[in-house]
């Protein structure tokens, strides 16, 4: 260890530990009744992802007073992750799967743009304070990064698409409106829907990362971090991932986030790359062949919860 923790330190990391694990082992028991009754457990997936960066948004609230902070946007965030939270548990109380379909892609697109109007509101000098920036030297790289998952995530479902068709539907593809726009929506679904991979990255790399790394050191410090990545999936290794192979899904879940967090020891900031692999799992592939495969049959109409 490079050096005890300090009793603010202690604070800082007891308050991130009671909202990053404490809410989502205690949503742990909402989602059994769910899983008991075959309610879709959907929303509780989604609204996980946003306990890392609520925790230490509340830690930095109530521990860094002296600091001037992008308040508009925090209070934003921290509302949204209640609304994600509360509507988790209803989603189990009312199970009636349409109905919150419809509630999550609203309350994930209005969120999300209310956020980006209270990030742009609060002054720029203040967000860089807070790692809440995308200009910097890195900047050019960053947006190469989300280029490039665009043109393999697109590869990928044309491939499967091809392999699942025959050579004429393929090509039948490239003259269909629906294509073009739902490859148009992918784009659009980084902004959109950031908000929730934003609650990992935050809390996990920006937070928790460089406390564990100062102390233990950087290779230790990741490790540690990665087991407690792993563990804090639990709930849903439990009732959403692989609920008839749980112990299975939780040491997959463990070797997967801590090789995440290895890959990524020598990043210093925030980058898109990391909630990118997000967000390819989040659109769902199945979704999109699905989408891709009507195409040709859908004369109108656009179901955003396919990319959502």
């Amino acid at each position: 260890m490079k050096r005890p923790f300090t009793r603010l330190e202690k604070k800082q990391l007891l308050i991130f530990a009671l909202i990053a694990f404490g809410i989502p082992y205690l949503m742990g028991i909402p989602m059994a009744f769910g899983y008991q009754r075959g309610t879709s457990l959907d929303f509780f997936a989604n609204a996980q992802m946003y306990y890392p960066a609520a925790g230490a948004i509340v830690v930095f609230l109530l521990t860094k007073t002296e600091f001037p902070m992008p308040r508009r946007f925090f209070y934003g965030y921290l509302v949204l992750t209640v609304l994600f939270a509360i509507s988790s548990v209803l989603s189990v109380l009312i199970p009636d799967a349409n109905l919150w379909v419809m509630v999550i892609n609203m309350l994930t697109i209005a969120g999300n743009l209310a956020l980006w109007v209270l990030f742009l509101l609060d002054k720029r000098e203040v967000r860089f304070i807070w790692g809440l920036t995308w200009s910097g030297p890195d900047s050019r790289r960053h947006f190469l990064y989300v280029v490039l998952f665009f043109m393999l995530f697109t590869g990928n479902l044309l491939i499967s698409s091809f392999t699942d068709n025959t050579a004429d539907s393929f090509l039948a593809l490239f003259a269909s409106p629906m294509f073009w726009l739902s490859l148009l929506s992918l784009f659009v679904s980084f902004f959109l829907v950031f908000s929730a991979f934003f609650g990992e990255e935050y809390g996990w790399r920006y937070f928790l990362q460089p406390i564990l790394q100062e102390h233990f050191g950087m290779r230790k410090g990741v490790l540690i971090l990665g087991v407690f990545w792993g563990l804090w999936h639990l709930p849903l290794n439990l009732f959403y991932y692989a609920p008839d192979t749980r112990l299975q899904s939780i040491a997959a879940q463990l070797i997967t986030c801590i090789l995440c967090f290895c890959l990524y020891e020598n990043r210093q900031h925030l980058d898109p790359c990391h909630p990118a692999f997000y967000e390819q799992q989040y659109c769902r592939t199945d979704q999109w062949r699905h989408c891709f495969r009507s195409c040709h049959r859908m004369e109108s109409g656009f179901d955003t919860s396919y990319f959502l």
